[in-house]
This record gives C-alpha cells, structure tokens and sequence, in this order.
C-alpha cells in the first residue's frame, strides 16, 4: 500500500483528457443533484464534477450551497486547480457557520496553502486544527512536521512527528510518515537530520522495500557529506534487498564511483529488474573468472533464466545443467533441476522431460517441486497418448494432495485421461463428482463445461449494472442470526470507539482517502478474527465508500464461514465480496469496447480488489493495474497521449477505459478466448501466444503451459470471479446459464 499512498502534494494534476462517460445519471436533473457531482468526483470526472456543482450552486437558495461549495474546493484541490481551491474555501470560511464544516474547510486550505509554497500560512491552520483535538489531529501534527521539515526547522518537524507517532497510528502510516519527514529535511539539505530520520524508517518498518530505501539515502546523504563509510551502506542493500528498487540505485552509485561489486550479486539484481543484457554480462564474466566465485551454482542458474527470458533455450539448459554440477545440493538445485526439465518439456523433448521430473523427485524428494514433477508426469504421458499410464499418474496425484486446489486439478485430467482412454462412464463420474464439490472453483467451472452444463466465456451480456438492487440487509441480518454464533452479529461495540475507526471517518471528511483506508485496514487486520466480528467490519465498512477495504472484509467472512452456512447466505451476503462499484463507467467502457462488464468486474476485483489508488511492484497502477509504458501505448491508441501522465492511472475514468482497451485488444487478437486473453493482459500477448500455440486448442493445457505460477494463478482467479459475477448478476440473456452460486471467495 506504500507504493499506492500519495507522496507530497495531495493535489493530482488534471490533463485535459477526455473521459467520453456519460454522466452517471444522464444529462444533470433540474434542479441539479449534487449525488451526480459526487458520483463524477470519485469517478475521477473532476471538470465535469466541477460544472455540475457549479450548476448546484446557482440554482440553491443560500443556506442550501455551504456544503456544495465544500464539495467542489474539495474537488479543485483534486483536480490540481489549486488556486480556485484557496478562492473558494477562502469565500466559504467567510461564509459558513458549522464548526465542522470550518474545521474541514481549514484543513483543507491548509493543504490547498501548502502546495501552493504558502508555508507559513498552511502552518498556522494545520496547527489549528491539531489543537481543537479531533480525531484526525494526528495528521495535522504529521503535516505541521513535513512542512517544517521543507524549511529546514529540524527540531520543530520533530517534536510535531513525535506527537503524532505516540498517537498509536498504523505501522504503515507511521513508516510512511518517517519517510516524509525524512525526504523533506533531505530537500531543505538539513542531511544530518534527514540521515537520523532514515535511520529510523530502518528500524521500525517492516517492508524490505522501505528498509532498502532508507539504507540507500543513508548511503547517498553520507557521500554527500565525504563520508567514506557511504558504499557500506549501498553494498548491503545490493546484498541484502536485490528486488527492491533501491537496489538497483544503488548499484548504479556503486558503479559510477568505481567501486567494485560481486558479479553475482550484481547479475542479479540486474536479473530481478529485467535488465537482461547486463544480467547476462555480469553473470557470465562471474562464471568465467579463475579460481570460481563461491556462488557459482547460483550464477548460473540465474544466467539460464536470463537465456530463457531471451528466448536462448539451449543455453539455458546449458545453464541448468552448470548449475547442478557446481552444487548439486545447492539452495537453488531442486529449482535448477525443476526448470531444467519444465524447459525440455516445452520444447517438445517429451522422453527427456520425463527423465528430469522423475530424477527430481527422487534426488529431491521433500522439495516444493516434487509434487508437481509427478503431475507433470503425468501430463507428459497425456500428450502422448499414454492414457492408460497418465491414468494412474494423476490417480497417484490426486491422492497425495487430496482436498486441495492440487486434488481438484488432478482430478480434472483424471476424467480428461479417462475419457481419452476410452472409458466415458468413468469419466462423467469422475467430472460429476468435481463439478459438484467445487462449482465455484476454477476446476469445477471446467469440469461442468466438459460435462455441457456450463461454458464461461468473455462474451458480453445483455445487462445495465446501473440497475443492480441494492443490498439487502435485512435478508443478511436474519441469516446471521441463525448462522453466527455470539457475540451478537449485529453488534457494533467491539471496534466503533476504537480511535481507527474515528480518524477514518474524519479522514473521510477531509478527503484523506488513503489515509482512512490505511486505518480501516488496521482495524480490519486486528478485529477480523471472528465471523461475528468480521460481519460487524463488513456491515459497518459497506457505507463508507471504500469498497476495497468492505470487500476484502466480506470475503473473509465467507472465508471463516462453513459450506453450510454459505448455502443457507442470501446472494446479497456474497455480493457484499463480489461488489458492484464504478458501475456507469464500466456499463458504458464495456458498451463501446464490445466488452463484457462482469468480465471488467472479475478483472478489477482481481487486479485491485476495487482500490483506485492500488500499485504493485511493478509499477502497474489504479484499478485495472495498466502499467505505465503500456498505458502509454494505450493512450497513443486512443489519440491521447499529448494530455496523459502515468497520475491518471489513479483515476478510475482513465483507469478502466485504458483496462478495458487492453482486454479487448487482447480479446480480439484471440478470437474471443477467455484464457488466452486473460494470460495475455497479465503476461503479455507474445507470451499467450506462445503457450496456445504448444496447447492444441486444449484450453486445460493452454493453463498447463503457462510457465508463470502469478499468470496460471491470475487465470483462473479472474475466471472463478466471472462465474461468480455471472452467478450473482447475470441475466438470463447471457451466452451460458449461470454456474452455482459460488462458494467462498479467495481474497
């Protein structure tokens, strides 16, 4: 969530895109209604969330445009019109005679003042809110601190963090508030404070990603002061954090100052920043220097998997096989040997596959990989028309993981092997039974279509997600009353006066979005142990707005729930897991891109749990998670690239328009195949293409030839969330009955 979090400014810059969504209601009611303005500002509409309470304003009375004029600086400050944002909330502290409206209206000229280089003005009204002792003063403190801090007022940034950080805040927002005071001494070249500061974020974080980040600076502000103990800190962040960004910064410093790093542990932070070219210099200059580096089996497995990105199969099985010769009993052998074999099985080396899963199971018995080897055996023995052998592989599969998602997919190519063999009793049997046991589930959705009950596809339903009903809780109250035990279901005392939830609300108010998710999610992660309690988060959260964190909240709550419980749940008990949300937006994206909108809903659940301002390692960013250089080939596409910046991937307008471009090009370019269009928004179409071509038109073995565990995952997940959208929403128009109602989500 770090890498999701606003850094600095809270002002997003607003280009002049043109969103091209309707309005969520039509063409503005007479009079107009502030809810459209609304709905347009969290869709990330702001010039056309502006117009509308503009529009509010002029036809209110004046007692009525208090709260409207509220609503639209907050909308100025967040479209980066901040200028027009200090006006306004300017004309309406002269104006407005609620406190609570004053105390937000404060805070957020506050922030309007201090992205403007106004400091000590922002100062002064941060300040005053901290004293009236709100909920949310500790943010006033956090602010007050990254502002002095900008000036290079040391010991005033501290002693105001310090009074926030003993309010008992989330780790999260207590690592991210290090950070920026931090970063603000660091630019108002007060280094010496700054260092202490990253010090800090180091002790206390428990992200590698941050703990890299503040070992780096640490690193660079001592060589800015001629501290010759800088690279100590830049080389353990090479060894210790390589998949951290920082990593990669430092060993560029380290570079550039001639400071000579271990060929291993620079080929492989290269390796994990996809930076093949120089990964494969570095690494092979390791393996050839005389005597051998300590860490050669793992060099070279690192080199085979960077031959194997490039597309040089051969030396990577060269490679695989330097790797089990230097250290046969290695930390990475089962892994060289794993690959080893996968490779020679997607080159079509069946016998030879075959040879290396069978040695890895028996040289390495108690890997991870063992139980795979013996499936893939099986597969083998499956491609090749050995059904009778592929039988008993999979039965033996089966057995050793029974219960499991493993269980279900041996199961799947058990009735597949049988059928094949000539025996389709048996196989309806076994497909039945699967079917039947899992419906919601990834496995059972493909047994029911071999069966011919049921088919998924990407097709578009005739459906307006605009229309869906409401949830009824009256329905989930009295199913709780029967199914969760005490305390009593609806019982809101346990967490309402915890101080998490109060900030979160006033956070609300002061569109401090992130910050309020950040603490909800703490409340959610030490309250949600129990169904009773987790029916309370789910039911108290769902008003809020912020469906990622009610969403996540549900599905643990069928996730802590028995089958039986589950079947007696009303479809709104699931539907509070499998959200609606952006629903005019995603109806008319998936209108114009001939896409369906619960195809768009299973992907967005999936992508970002229906969390706008998400981010992942990556750098993939909002709700469809479109990662910046792709969106900007999507942006080119659509005629728009002079107007966007990666910012606006945080805006859902933008965010599921590029998405649902991206799927239906993929769609497209595969004829209407879920599987391969899914694979291919996640890995890439070269990649899915490569995987159907070696698949024969056999959908369960395209899954099987996906080669990254994160995209077989991703499959099948987006496909059992479909299903389930399809369940729970579908009409009778769709291209395919609905399945059963699903069981409990994954989250």
């Amino acid at each position: 969530m770090v890498a999701a979090c606003r850094e600095g400014s809270p002002a997003i810059p607003e280009p002049a895109l043109d969103t091209a969504t309707p309005t969520p209601a039509g063409p503005s009611p007479t009079p107009p209604d502030p809810a459209v303005a609304h709905e347009l500002q969290r869709n990330g509409q702001y010039e056309e969330a502006i117009a509308v309470y503009q529009d509010v304003i002029r036809h209110s009375p004046e007692p009525e445009q208090a709260p409207v004029r509220l609503s639209l600086a907050r909308t100025y400050l967040l479209s980066g019109q901040t200028l027009d944002a200090r006006d306004e909330l300017e004309a309406f502290l002269s104006q407005a005679t609620s406190d609570s409206e004053r105390q937000i209206a404060r805070f957020l000229l506050a922030q309007t003042l201090e992205a403007l280089g106004d400091s000590e003005q922002a100062l002064e009204l941060y300040r005053r809110f901290a004293e009236e002792g709100g909920p949310a003063a500790p943010y006033a403190h956090l602010a007050r601190a990254r502002v002095l801090a900008s000036l290079g007022r040391s010991e005033e940034a501290s002693q105001a963090a310090e009074v926030a950080l003993g309010a008992g805040l989330p780790p999260i927002v207590t690592a991210r508030s290090l950070l920026d005071v931090a970063r603000a001494l660091e630019n108002s070249d007060a280094l010496d404070d700054a260092i202490l500061w990253y010090e800090r974020l180091f002790q206390e974080t428990a992200s590698p990603a941050d703990r890299a980040l503040a070992r780096w600076r640490v690193g660079v502000l001592q060589r800015l002061r001629g501290d010759p103990g800088w690279a100590d800190h830049h080389l353990a962040v090479v060894a210790e954090y390589p998949s951290a960004p920082a990593a990669l910064e430092a060993l560029a410093d380290l570079e550039g100052a001639g400071i000579g790093v271990d060929g291993y542990l620079a080929g492989l932070v290269y390796y994990r920043h996809f930076q093949d070219d120089d990964a494969q210099e570095v690494l092979e200059s390791y393996l050839e220097q005389e005597p051998p580096g300590p860490h050669d089996a793992e060099a070279a497995y690192y080199l085979a998997a960077v031959y194997e990105r490039q597309g040089d199969e051969e030396a990577a099985l060269d490679a695989y096989d330097d790797s089990l010769r230097h250290d046969p009993d290695g930390p990475l052998a089962d892994d060289a040997a794993w690959w080893h074999a996968r490779l020679l099985e997607d080159l079509g080396r069946y016998d030879a596959a075959m040879a290396g899963y069978q040695a890895l199971r028996r040289q390495y018995p108690l890997s991870t990989w063992a139980p795979e080897a013996r499936f893939r055996s099986g597969l083998l023995l499956y491609k090749q028309g050995r059904y009778d052998e592929a039988i008993s592989a999979f039965a033996s599969a089966a057995s050793l993981v029974a219960g499991s998602d493993d269980a279900a997919r041996a199961s799947l190519w058990l009735g597949k092997a049988r059928r094949a063999a000539g025996h389709p009793d048996e196989a309806v049997t076994i497909l039945e039974q699967l079917a039947d046991e899992d419906p919601g589930g990834y496995y059972g959705l493909r047994a029911a279509a071999l069966l011919g009950r049921s088919a998924l596809s990407a097709a578009p339903e005739q459906i307006d997600l605009t229309q869906a009903p409401a949830i009824d809780w009256a329905a989930i109250d009295t199913w709780a009353a029967s199914w969760l035990p005490s305390p009593s279901p609806g019982s809101l005392e346990a967490f309402l006066s915890d101080p998490r939830w109060t900030r979160a609300n006033q956070l609300l108010d002061l569109q401090l979005l992130d910050e309020a998710s950040m603490e909800l999610q703490s409340l959610l992660e030490t309250n949600g142990t129990t169904a009773p309690a987790l029916y309370a988060l789910a039911k108290a959260l769902h008003p809020l707005g912020l469906t990622h964190v009610s969403a996540r909240a549900a599905s643990r709550l069928l996730a802590a729930l028995s089958d039986a419980a589950i079947d007696a749940a009303p479809p709104d008990l699931l539907r509070l897991a499998y959200p609606i949300d952006y629903a005019s937006l995603i109806q008319s994206t998936a209108q114009r891109t001939d896409t369906s909108p619960l195809l768009l809903l299973a992907l967005i659940r999936q992508e970002s749990f229906f969390d706008p301002r998400a981010g992942s390692a990556a750098g993939a960013l909002g709700l469809t998670q479109v990662i910046p250089s792709t969106a900007q080939q999507i942006a080119a596409d659509l005629g728009l690239q002079e107007e966007f910046s990666d910012q606006d991937l945080y805006r859902p307008a933008i965010s599921i328009r590029f998405g649902a471009h991206y799927l239906s090009e993929q769609l497209s370019a595969f004829e209407g195949r879920l599987a391969p269009a899914l694979a291919a928004y996640n890995a890439g179409p070269a990649n899915a293409g490569r995987w159907l071509q070696s698949a024969a038109d056999d959908e369960d073995l395209f899954l099987e030839q996906i080669s990254f565990d994160q995209t077989r995952a991703y499959v099948k997940l987006v496909t059992e969330n479909l299903a389930a959208y399809r369940s729970l929403y579908g009409s009778s128009s769709s291209a395919a009955p609905p399945p059963p109602l699903p069981m409990a989500p994954r989250d």
